[in-house]
């Protein structure tokens, strides 16, 4: 009978979903289910959406690195190879002699001999080859030399360094990053 009473003054008071919510939300005190304020908006800014885009950004960017790991690794070498080769250049100059450099197909090193004598040698050990395209190059006193090139090879991809006639050396554009 007094689920009747209760059925009966619930309908008299036509209550919808609209009104038990607001007389719901008066009893706890003003808060509404989402805990926000009567009266505020809630919602994601643009502030934060970029934010987190570019959080996302940089953990793919470093996600990236790792998924390819040859590819630095290539690019290391190349830089070795080129300070090497700078090293070589320096050394002719400083001694105001010729500077050979040799590459030793049995090794793949190349050795740097002046005066009859090794300065120092650059071997690869991480997979890496190397394909000079003449056996050795010779930097003169001034650090002139006959222009030539080594190709470095590594899980099917490849970087040049280039030394060109006036001294300068340098890596391709081409080197994978």
């Amino acid at each position: 009978m007094q689920s009747q009473s209760c059925f009966r003054s619930c309908r008299s008071h036509k209550a919808t979903p609209r009104t038990l919510l607001s007389a719901d939300t008066q009893k706890r005190g003003g808060a509404s289910i989402s805990g926000a304020r009567p009266g505020t908006r809630t919602g994601v800014t643009l502030i934060e959406i970029l934010v987190v885009l570019f959080v996302v950004a940089v953990l793919t960017g470093i996600g990236v690195a790792y998924l390819n790991p040859d590819n630095p690794q290539l690019k290391s070498t190349a830089y070795n190879l080129e300070t090497f080769l700078y090293k070589a250049k320096s050394e002719a100059i400083k001694r105001n002699v010729s500077a050979k450099v040799t590459f030793d197909n049995a090794t793949e090193c190349l050795e740097v001999t002046a005066d009859g004598q090794s300065l120092s040698s650059f071997c690869t050990e991480d997979g890496t080859t190397v394909a000079p395209s003449v056996p050795s190059i010779s930097f003169s006193p001034t650090g002139t030399v006959f222009g030539s090139n080594f190709i470095l090879q590594r899980s099917g991809k490849q970087c040049e360094v280039q030394v060109q006639s006036s001294g300068r050396i340098f890596i391709d554009g081409d080197c994978p990053q």
